[in-house]
């Protein structure tokens, strides 16, 4: 391969890869994200060759929440006719409260998921927790076990997903829709 070809294969991966590059300027604007690429420059002479360095411009819009999350409140139902934790609670347990094996009671929150401070198992290495935040509990009540192994203070809540995985929170920063999941508010 000559020098010349080589040069230009180069430059070729150089602006193929500039090109999937993004650089956004923040801006305080309403609505959806826009990222409108700006027209990159041919390689000319005067250029030595060599491409103009990429550039984009867009606007992206972010919410900061302007108060804290407060859970919803769930009945008290009489001593001996808690439900327990199961996975088939939703939709007929929705906002109602369950409890678990070890007794523990939660608040049913169905179709839904936690945003927050995630509870990471101690047994991952801290590279791994990282990729692999859920940890596959294969029962709701399991999933609720690994969360009573903490106080109520420190595990305030747990969503657990159809296919078995299992997330614990520290705390709890609101809820978003999430189909098929459960989320379980920590009552005791």
């Amino acid at each position: 391969m000559s020098s010349r070809s080589f040069l230009v294969t180069l430059l070729t991966i150089w602006a193929t890869r500039a090109t999937c590059q993004q650089r956004v300027t923040p801006t305080s604007s309403i609505g959806g994200s826009l990222v409108t690429p700006a027209p990159i420059a041919a390689a000319d002479a005067a250029n030595n060759g060599q491409l103009a360095p990429p550039s984009f411009s867009g606007t992206f819009t972010y919410t900061v929440p302007t108060t804290s999350w407060s859970p919803p409140s769930f009945p008290t139902p009489a001593p001996g006719s808690i439900p327990s934790c199961s996975d088939d609670l939703c939709p007929s347990q929705n906002g109602q409260v369950c409890q678990d094996s070890l007794e523990a009671t939660y608040g049913v929150l169905c179709d839904t998921r936690f945003s927050g401070t995630i509870i990471v198992s101690s047994g991952k290495h801290k590279e791994k927790a990282k990729k692999q935040r859920r940890h596959y509990a294969g029962t709701l009540d399991n999933c609720s076990g690994f969360c009573d192994m903490f106080s109520a203070a420190n595990c305030v809540g747990l969503d657990y997903g159809q296919d078995g995985f299992c997330l614990s929170y520290a705390e709890i920063f609101g809820t978003l829709e999430s189909p098929g999941e459960v989320a379980l508010v920590r009552q005791t």
